[in-house]
């Protein structure tokens, strides 16, 4: 039963990866034009800041 709800729940993860990936997709081809939203860059930069602090660089 347990190794059955394991694989239940794995299931409905990879459907949601998909599901966001395609909305993300979308979102980029038909409402940016295949360009980066400005605050992307602004995101990106304050994360990889973040991430060094936490982990290290590499």
């Amino acid at each position: 039963m347990r190794m059955a709800k394991g694989r239940a729940a794995t299931a409905v993860n990879v459907e949601l990866v998909l599901l966001y990936w395609h909305i993300g997709d979308r979102i980029g081809r038909d409402i940016l034009k295949e360009e980066r939203a400005p605050y992307g860059k602004r995101i990106l930069s304050t994360l990889s800041k973040e991430l060094i602090a936490e982990y290290g660089p590499g």
